[in-house]
């Protein structure tokens, strides 16, 4: 199983393909594994990494709570450690936040950002509501280390720092995606980071929610394919 220690954490990961790097980020609650449609479908042009961030999957969790920025911090040093450079970024709610903030931090080492069902503010009522039931569901069930997992992620996200009035900062081409049923991350939320990011912009996928990736693997492939080849091609 590859896994390696970073930031006083034991980061589980995976490499497919050769090329130019793309790391994928998945959402709280999820695990790398969520990605495995992109990773079938870049891993034939791209070097395709995808990880557990802390305290999901088969990464280690920590006797503490974390945050975003420890979640940053988890993935400097292992893309660091893999010799990465500079890379294209892309991730799912949580982890679109915390490529947001990697790219507020980390400037120089991305080239491009895809952003699905991100936010740059704080959580929605209606997320917050999925994450609090999600845990309590698992407390029931008296699955007590998924409840703690579950917990700790959503605490992550509930005290994150609201960068939208950061976002100019960010030079980087930025691609958007998002389902048109998205609750969680409703289509205003996505239109904050248009307004805020000078060279963004948004794809909506028809009949898909917030796991847009998931819900239509196929759209969400073309769409960010597409992006990337014209990116490639300037």
């Amino acid at each position: 199983m590859p896994e390696i220690r970073v930031n006083g954490i034991n980061i589980y990961y995976e490499v497919s393909g050769n090329g130019y790097p793309i790391v994928f980020i998945h959402g709280g609650g999820l695990e790398s594994g969520s990605w495995r449609s992109q990773v079938t479908f870049f891993s034939g042009r791209y070097q395709v990494i995808t990880f557990d961030t802390r305290g999901h999957g088969k990464s280690e969790v920590p006797e503490g709570d974390y945050t975003i920025g420890d979640c940053v911090e988890d993935l400097h040093q292992l893309v660091d450690s893999l010799r990465i450079r500079r890379m294209h970024l892309s991730g799912l709610s949580m982890g679109g936040n915390i490529a947001m903030n990697f790219t507020l931090r980390y400037p120089e080492m991305v080239d491009a950002l895809i952003l699905a069902s991100s936010n740059s503010g704080l959580m929605t009522e209606s997320a917050a509501k999925k994450g609090y039931n999600a845990v309590a569901r698992m407390v029931r069930l008296k699955r007590t280390d998924m409840a703690i997992k579950l917990r700790k992620a959503h605490e992550a996200n509930l005290c994150r720092t609201d960068i939208t009035g950061r976002l100019s900062e960010i030079k980087k081409k930025v691609l958007l995606i998002q389902g048109d049923r998205d609750t969680e991350t409703p289509l205003y939320i996505s239109e904050k980071i248009l307004r805020g990011i000078e060279n963004s912009q948004r794809v909506i996928i028809p009949d898909s929610g917030h796991l847009c990736n998931q819900d239509q693997p196929d759209a969400f492939n073309v769409i960010m394919d597409d992006f990337l080849k014209r990116l490639e091609a300037v």
